[in-house]
């Protein structure tokens, strides 16, 4: 018997939770850019916050990611402490969903569930009706998932030392209440997934192996254990996430515990609500009716908190930042260390994205400093050691998107998505490649300076000329890559060849200028790398311009 129930209840939940993962790869394939642009939403509107957090976890199924997510959000900065609390309050109505498909009894559709799904998702030719299969067949290995576990589970019934050990826990009086609910947040914590716990709690609850009362005061303990995944989440990054996860577990802890003081009154509300009797067992010593009275619990309890909550959103943000105050400013970075964050590949897109964004501004600096050198009367010096500086971040930043990406691409992405993946590699990568260049502008002038050497004024003029077309050709590609404009390859193709043109005139002015002596051969030697890196910079620039357009 030991055997049987290991093999089906092991692997019952394994299918579960791959059904899980299945399920929600599909409906965020399928989501795709709406999942994205929802992020948009995020003001400091806490019921616009709470409505992301409801969309992003029912689509994904798994508060554990949202919350995940959130940190990442926090700490790249794309995400304030009020309205990582609104989302992660959204979050827990969200993970209500999963009781209730748990609880729809179409267990006896499931193979066919599967068996139609598979059919479509290896044989349909276009991506959309494969990413339908492939939500179809996961929601089939769910419920084929919980069948197997509740076969596994029912022969439990006749062992009596199961049943007395069972009889330990319960919600009779506060002890064994207290009992029920820390196992029950130790072991959600162990398996760092509240929807495979609730999946077990329900399977054992449906088979007769626990009251009604009991697995309440389980599913209540998972919304203390799944705090964990968040935590786990937070270590090592800034006060920010780690504020925005410990404000996680507050509101978590806290409404368990108030709904532990009125806890019966609590399972009189539901039983009001929901027909039937929970603990109404059947002659095949199954309770029919529990698993929807379960999905009911999980629903009050988490949208009553968040009612009570939402008002007191900026109190709890005010008492987590006291709690967790800010020692000194600390730098704010892409999360490349916890992949779990890599499970919902839109939103990492999207994060991916604005954190290029943020490059091109440094790289934007570092450029206007750059071309800015010979022109200036004071202070080149200082600019061009600032340039030194930003160039190192910038390369730590490139590399680090890059490890990002490539990452993202291993995940189940759309063609869509596989594309903006490389597309963003891509830009990152010429972004890089102008840094190197406006470093050397800031080499050229060093070396400048260390020779003594001045340019005239018409040659000065030339470098002011092309620095100002590139610099505004710049501004142009880049605002065309936050607006995701795909039409700037005309414009682009254009202001190109003016610069191009410009800059053969440049260069004919120089010779011209050699010729007659006005300068000499070193001040000629630097104004023509001052000229190629500027040059240079505008290929780069136009490269960028081809990966927003997707010409590859």
């Amino acid at each position: 018997m030991i055997l049987e129930f290991t093999f089906k209840v092991a692997g019952g939940l394994g299918m579960f939770l791959l059904g899980m993962r299945q399920m929600s790869g599909g409906l965020q394939s399928i989501a795709g850019d709406s999942l994205r642009r929802i992020i948009d939403l995020l003001t400091s509107n806490r019921i616009a916050a709470v409505c992301v957090g409801f969309v992003i976890t029912g689509v994904i199924q798994s508060s554990s990611i949202t919350s995940v997510m959130v940190v990442g959000f926090v700490n790249a900065g794309l995400m304030n402490l009020t309205q990582a609390i609104g989302v992660i309050m959204g979050a827990n109505i969200g993970t209500t969903i999963t009781g209730w498909i748990i609880a729809i009894k179409v267990t006896k559709y499931a193979l066919p569930m599967i068996a139609l799904g598979a059919f479509v998702f290896l044989f349909s030719k276009r991506e959309k009706p494969q990413l339908y299969g492939q939500v179809l067949y996961g929601l089939g290995m769910v419920f084929f998932g919980l069948h197997l576990m509740k076969d596994g589970f029912s022969p439990l019934r006749e062992s009596e030392q199961i049943m007395v050990w069972l009889n330990h826990f319960g919600a009779g009086g506060l002890s064994s209440l207290m009992l029920t609910l820390a196992v029950g947040a130790g072991v959600c914590m162990l398996i760092q997934s509240s929807s495979a716990f609730i999946g077990i709690v329900m399977a054992m609850s449906s088979t007769g192996l626990l009251d009604f009362e009991t697995s309440v005061a389980l599913v209540l303990a998972a919304n203390i254990g799944t705090t964990i995944t968040a935590q786990l989440a937070a270590l090592g990054t800034n006060v920010h996430a780690r504020r925005a996860a410990r404000a996680h577990m507050i509101f978590n802890v806290v409404g368990v515990l108030l709904t532990l003081l009125v806890f019966h009154r609590f399972i009189d509300i539901v039983d009001a609500l929901v027909p039937n009797d929970p603990n109404l067992l059947a002659p095949d010593g199954t309770r029919p009716y529990v698993m929807t009275h379960l999905a009911m619990a999980t629903t009050i309890f988490n949208v009553a908190f968040v009612l009570l909550f939402l008002p007191f959103v900026q109190y709890l943000a005010a008492f987590v930042a006291w709690a967790l105050p800010d020692h000194g400013t600390q730098e704010q970075h892409l999360i490349v260390v916890d992949e779990r964050f890599l499970e919902t590949p839109a939103l990492a897109l999207e994060q991916a994205r604005r954190e290029v964004i943020k490059m091109s501004g440094l790289v934007k600096e570092m450029l206007d400093k750059g071309r800015a050198l010979f022109l200036m009367e004071s202070g080149r010096t200082t600019a061009a050691r600032e340039i030194f500086t930003m160039e190192v971040s910038v390369d730590e930043m490139q590399k680090e998107y890059s490890i990002f990406l490539a990452r993202l691409l291993q995940a189940s992405l759309t063609r869509e998505e596989s594309e903006e993946a490389r597309e963003l590699i891509r830009i990152s990568d010429e972004l890089e490649s102008i840094g190197d260049f406006a470093e050397n502008l800031a080499k050229c002038y060093m070396r400048a300076k260390k020779n003594k050497t001045v340019f005239t004024t018409a040659a000065k003029a030339d470098i002011e000329r092309i620095g100002r077309h590139i610099g505004e050709y710049f501004d142009l590609i880049l605002e065309a890559f936050e607006g995701q404009d795909t039409t700037l390859m005309p414009e682009a193709k254009s202001r190109g060849e003016t610069i191009n043109a410009l800059a053969d005139e440049i260069r004919n002015n120089h010779l011209g200028r050699l010729d007659g002596g006005q300068c000499d051969a070193l001040s000629g030697l630097i104004f023509s790398d001052v000229v190629v890196s500027l040059r240079r910079i505008k290929n780069h620039t136009f490269n960028i311009a081809e990966a927003v357009a997707l010409q590859k």
